[in-house]
């Protein structure tokens, strides 16, 4: 059966290919399938990009997940508060100039392995447009589009922020994969230069080149919006 938009599936097969280059996901083509859960992959366009999604809902393993505790992301609340708590407290004196950067992890669900014991009931199904036959792979990292995958993350990335706020005393905030920092203007390059080698150490992975690679400046870029910190003025924008 032809994909609906044949231009999007393509451009999912093509991510898939790419995934298994980097070793992500592995080709299963022995056709045994017993005690598996197959789930179907299908692209989605978000801006100028695809991202493939792995429905591990409709197979029914999400619904098999369920959590004992309640992860708290971090908002544009969460930001105003600590400016708020900074000034209730005397910590931004007069003239002091503020700056921030966001910190973005890249591939964020892929730099962490599943367990053995998930990936030998796991494949994922998708179409290959040449052959016009369903292929199957195994995961090695974490699919977007479980809810064990979320979980997992989720509690990585509560990790990392504790680290970084109460092991460097970094003035930050995280929303999955994303750790928007703040720091005072003097003090911004002796931040960047804690915040980066912690995540080299911990091997993980984040934007230092292209567009999500911001520097430390009195604008950040964060959950879709624009702060601006400049000298106390501090408010928040829609990004266009």
């Amino acid at each position: 059966m032809e994909p609906e938009d044949s231009e999007l599936h393509a451009a999912a097969w093509e991510e898939t290919q790419l995934e298994e280059e980097r070793g992500w996901i592995w080709s299963d083509d022995r056709g045994v399938f017993k005690e598996k859960i197959i789930a179907h992959r299908f692209g989605i366009r978000q801006g100028d990009k695809v991202r493939v999604i792995d429905n591990f809902k409709q197979c029914g393993l999400n619904d098999a997940c369920g959590l004992p505790e309640k992860f708290v992301l971090h908002g544009i609340d969460y930001i105003a508060a600590t400016l708020i708590r900074a000034l209730v407290y005397g910590q931004l004196g007069p003239g002091l100039e503020i700056c921030g950067k966001t910190f973005d992890l890249k591939s964020a669900y892929k730099q962490y392995p599943i367990h053995q014991a998930d990936g030998d009931h796991l494949r994922i199904a998708i179409l290959d447009p040449l052959t016009k036959k369903p292929r199957w792979f195994g995961l090695n990292a974490l699919p977007f589009g479980a809810t064990g995958s979320v979980a997992g993350f989720l509690r990585v990335s509560s990790a990392i922020f504790f680290i970084l706020s109460a092991g460097l005393k970094i003035w930050c905030s995280a929303v999955f994969d994303d750790f928007p920092t703040l720091a005072a203007k003097a003090l911004s390059d002796n931040t960047e230069r804690c915040v980066g080698p912690l995540f080299d150490l911990l091997g993980i992975q984040y934007a230092q080149s292209g567009k999500k690679c911001q520097q430390f400046s009195e604008e950040m870029r964060a959950l879709g919006l624009v702060f601006d910190e400049g000298l106390h003025q501090t408010h928040a924008r829609e990004e266009a």
